[in-house]
């Protein structure tokens, strides 16, 4: 089970509390030789100049301040970012994470007759499974200086800073990256038409009226989540979420401009709760694709490409997401911190190496908003004709184009389903035809005149 480290907060900052506790933590021999220090400023600072003198002690109070304080102190700041609402926690074993999704027990008509016959018969549960991989196998660095230790000795808070110094740009580093990579995997789903777009107004300071036909908009589809619709996740399956596990993730701008009490009054909630439940984003189109490639792509990989100009100007146009909490997948793998010191360069190098999953979760109900729309404009598929001997099978590759949003998804049907079958997955299969022709025609699931057709000639069995 996947486990979220302890918050973990340093209540007495002062330099002297901070160095008595690493001294009740140290071997006996430091014990023996630092003397604990009172809240007088001589007495820190003369214990603080014997410990700079001496590497010995010096190297095991850094060792201490930074694996039982600053570390650990590190690892609670790192859980609780931003956007922690979607970290699911640190699992121990494997690369693998695997979610099951059970659909909902179907109803049975009620018959006595034929209670007797079927009262032991199995009843296969339709189970879903999605597997997450880790994808992300990364560490951040930091270094501290002896300047730096020395430095901690002279002001009464100077062990705390140095606590901060140690990690916090190490934490900082990752926050960037978790703000970043749920960015791109959010505005991905997004353009590969796999969360539910709707359109809303564009509004502006000056014309608050349309903030009630947003609310009203958003109130819609957010009750729409809360009952078992197959229309919310892309996967089709018949899920729903409840109201203290929705997301509301609006971008800068559309906070700026529309009214949040407006938007919270028409949930139903207060002004508080709502912005509780209110993650911000500033623009869907603003990604690092450097920072992304360094933490996803593995050396001589091809690259994640950057968004097209069209892509962007299509996320720009979206203004917030409702989703489940379940629909961003993040877990950490390792979570380690290390410190080694350089005796030629008087520093020490601290790491944190993290490795995790980054994914979204099928099943999870979303929606989008955005001031534009989109169109399927063709689909094509290959091969368009292939001749397939009985008992062979072949998956087709279909391609829809659009503009802006569209759903890439298609339907696929035979016009003779006795001889040659089609599944969801495209998987078409001679089941009996050994002459003539049967077409697959495939249709946009957002736009159904759009469509392509692949021709099957039946074929006898080759010896």
């Amino acid at each position: 089970m996947a486990k979220i480290p302890k918050n973990y907060n340093i209540t007495d900052t002062s330099t002297a509390t901070l160095m008595n506790a690493i001294r009740n933590s140290a071997s006996p021999t430091y014990q023996s030789l630092v003397p604990e220090v009172t809240l007088e400023r001589s007495s820190w600072q003369k214990v603080g100049s014997m410990i700079i003198d001496n590497p010995l002690l010096e190297n095991e109070f850094y060792h201490n301040l930074a694996n039982q304080i600053a570390f650990v102190y590190g690892s609670s700041k790192a859980f609780r970012s931003r956007y922690r609402r979607f970290q699911k926690g640190i699992i121990e074993l494997g690369e693998l994470v695997e979610e099951f999704f059970v659909e909902v027990a179907k109803p049975n008509r009620y018959n006595p007759d034929i209670a007797e016959s079927e009262v032991f018969k199995r009843v296969i549960s339709d189970v879903h499974t999605a597997i997450y991989e880790i994808n992300v196998k990364t560490f951040y660095k930091s270094t501290i200086s002896r300047e730096q230790i020395a430095g901690a000795f002279t002001t009464s808070q100077g062990v705390y800073d140095l606590v901060g110094d140690i990690f916090q740009s190490m934490v900082n580093g990752k926050e960037v990256d978790d703000m970043n990579l749920i960015k791109y995997l959010l505005g991905r789903l997004c353009l590969d038409g796999n969360i539910k777009i709707v359109t809303v107004p564009e509004t502006s300071d000056s014309d608050q009226s349309k903030s009630y036909t947003v609310a009203k908009i958003m109130k819609e589809h957010f009750n729409n989540m809360t009952f078992p619709r197959a229309d919310y996740n892309r996967a089709g399956v018949l899920n729903w979420s409840t109201k203290d596990r929705m997301t509301f993730m609006l971008t800068t701008a559309f906070d700026a401009t529309y009214s949040i009490d407006v938007l919270s009054a028409s949930f139903q909630l207060t002004y508080t709760d709502f912005m509780g439940q209110v993650e911000q984003i500033d623009s869907f189109s603003n990604v690092d694709f450097k920072r992304l490639n360094q933490m996803l792509v593995e050396a001589g990989a091809a690259e994640v490409p950057e968004y097209t100009s069209e892509e962007k100007q299509a996320l720009d146009k979206i203004v917030a997401l409702t989703f489940d909490d379940g629909l961003i997948q993040v877990f950490a793998r390792l979570f380690r911190w290390e410190d080694i010191r350089n005796p030629q360069g008087l520093y020490w190098n601290n790491y944190l190496h993290y490795w995790a999953l980054y994914a979204s979760s099928p099943f999870a109900p979303a929606v989008a908003y955005a001031t534009e729309g989109g169109s399927v404009t063709g689909v094509t598929v290959s091969p368009t004709a292939v001749t397939l001997p009985v008992g062979a099978s072949i998956y087709l590759e279909p391609e829809v184009e659009g503009t802006g949003f569209f759903s890439k998804e298609v339907m696929y049907m035979s016009d003779s389903p006795e001889e040659v079958t089609v599944d969801k997955n495209g998987r078409v299969t001679n089941i009996s035809k050994t002459s003539g022709t049967a077409n697959i025609n495939i249709a946009s699931k957002q736009d159904s005149s759009k469509t392509a057709k692949c021709v099957v000639t039946g074929a006898n069995v080759t010896a």
